[in-house]
């Protein structure tokens, strides 16, 4: 039975059709997969479905009868939620004023709100998603992979028909994506319908039933997964060739082990790490990975100065380094590219050469004034030189496509000529051709000598770019993988605390 059907949907924003004519079928019981390159309109037509945006012209039918979505709690009591790929929680309310947001009314008792039984029901919920958050927890106060479980324990709680997850895996482990990955199986046994969008191609033919492929606001291609190759895919997705195989490269590893080490710690313990011992070579790529909670994103905040060490030392260079806040790092060559590129780094109204210029201006400045063409000058050589899409280097940088936004991010550190660089989640919320110019980028700094810390869960990304992988588990380091030590199911299995002989 086709739970919802949209029909020759059209959007058009100032210069761009975003949708032109687009058509897709929901069908109960289905994971249908919405695949496409950034920009494609994917989310333009997930936010018209969610009654997030209106469309100019089309169709929409629920079971069969014409529907005109008027806005987000209309969708909502049609039976359609939606996961945004962004968490789109209150951060100074609790985990359980999130999840009902709006819903209070379900807990009223004589006009009083009846905290307990929030708090219970919260709870109850968590349980069955198998979801580690304390209710009573302040949003602010989470990571950003907790912040999207919570998201989709809002969704769920609404028991709709219909739900959209947009990339819901994007800050996920593997080991939280198979428990996802669970609950939509039961999503799908109980008659719901889901769509589910994806630049992690291996999750579409994982847990995917059919895909619709968009490209520039058209569907090129919709039909059974099974019926497909990832290859196949690829090219519907880019309308080219592109290699999946990354920037995977012959082993290094002689010429890493006789490089001098650029950033050494020694039996650091801080808030969420416990006595942390490791190093970083000149021109190597090191991967960290763990569960949430394993300490990773707690480390590469400590390495940056932005959370203090209590007792151990940090080595910079081989010599002694404080870092108290995160201008000391600054000042030896560090840059941070964090995973919540958004929130954290970007300041998304101003422009891509104010945003790249950022972290270098007292470089750039002359007597204390701004030359603000040498200061343009500059930046669009860096633009040039990581080849990022912008229609002007004056544009607003919300305009762009999550590559080019990320791009932009390690434009503004290369700007500083740094000698390590951090990554947290380097490729999370891009497409596949936007990856392997990430990639790209990374295998051309290491190659002039740049090293680059990752953190990330995609242990895929790891195998494919790294020279060494460390594994996080409650705040320690409990393993250490390189050359043909490497396979993913060992790394999985350190990442849950087994042991590795």
């Amino acid at each position: 039975m086709i739970l919802l059907e949209v029909r020759n949907i059209s959007k058009s924003f100032p210069g761009v059709r975003a949708l032109d004519k687009m058509s897709i079928a929901i069908k109960s019981s289905e994971v249908h997969a919405l695949v496409g390159a950034n920009g494609a309109g994917k989310s333009t037509l997930v936010n018209i479905i969610a009654g997030i945006l209106k469309p100019d012209e089309g169709e929409s039918f629920l079971r069969g009868k014409r529907v005109h979505i008027q806005n987000p709690a209309h969708a909502r009591r049609l039976g359609i939620s939606l996961v945004p790929q962004i968490p789109s929680l209150c951060e100074n309310m609790t985990v359980m004023e999130n999840i009902f947001l709006g819903e209070e009314k379900r807990f009223v008792h004589r006009g009083f709100l009846n905290w307990q039984q929030l708090f219970n029901e919260c709870r109850r919920l968590l349980e069955i998603l198998d979801i580690h958050v304390d209710p009573k927890a302040k949003v602010r106060d989470l990571s950003a992979s907790e912040n999207q479980l919570v998201e989709i324990a809002r969704a769920l709680s609404f028991e709709s028909s219909i739900f959209i997850l947009d990339e819901p895996t994007a800050m996920l482990t593997s080991v939280e994506k198979e428990k996802l990955f669970n609950i939509i199986k039961k999503l799908k046994a109980q008659g719901r319908g889901i769509i589910y969008i994806s630049h992690r191609l291996e999750e579409v033919f994982e847990i995917a039933d059919s895909y619709t492929v968009l490209r520039d606001g058209k569907v090129v291609s919709t039909g059974e997964v099974n019926s497909i190759t990832k290859d196949e895919l690829v090219r519907m997705i880019t309308g080219e060739e592109v290699s999946l195989a990354g920037v995977k490269r012959e082993a290094k590893d002689k010429d890493i082990e006789n490089a001098e080490k650029i950033l050494e710690l020694k039996n650091v313990t801080a808030d969420g790490l416990h006595d942390i011992s490791f190093f970083v070579r000149k021109g190597e790529m090191l991967g960290i990975t763990g569960l949430v909670g394993s300490g990773k994103s707690e480390l590469a905040k400590v390495v940056f100065g932005l959370s203090r060490i209590r007792s151990g030392e940090v080595l910079f260079n081989g010599k002694p380094l404080t870092l108290k806040t995160p201008k000391q790092a600054l000042k030896v060559g560090m840059g941070f590219v964090p995973a919540d590129r958004l929130k954290r780094s970007l300041f998304l109204h101003r422009s891509v050469v104010e945003n790249v210029s950022i972290a270098s201006l007292q470089d750039i400045a002359k007597f204390g004034w701004l030359p603000l063409r040498g200061e343009k000058a500059k930046c669009t050589s860096m633009i040039k030189q990581l080849s990022i899409v912008t229609h002007s280097p004056s544009s607003p940088v919300m305009f762009l496509s999550g590559g080019n936004q990320q791009k932009v991010s390690v434009a503004r550190w290369l700007m500083r000529s740094p000698k390590l660089l951090i990554f947290e989640e380097p490729t999370q919320g891009v497409d596949v051709k936007a990856k392997q110019n990430i990639w790209d980028i990374m295998e051309n700094l290491r190659e002039k000598g740049i090293s680059i810390l990752i953190t990330s869960s995609d242990v895929d990304e790891l195998l494919m770019v790294c020279d060494r992988i460390l594994v996080m588990f409650d705040g320690r380091i409990v393993a250490e993988f390189k050359g043909n030590e490497v396979s993913k199911e060992s790394i999985v299995g350190a990442t849950m605390g087994r042991r590795i002989k």
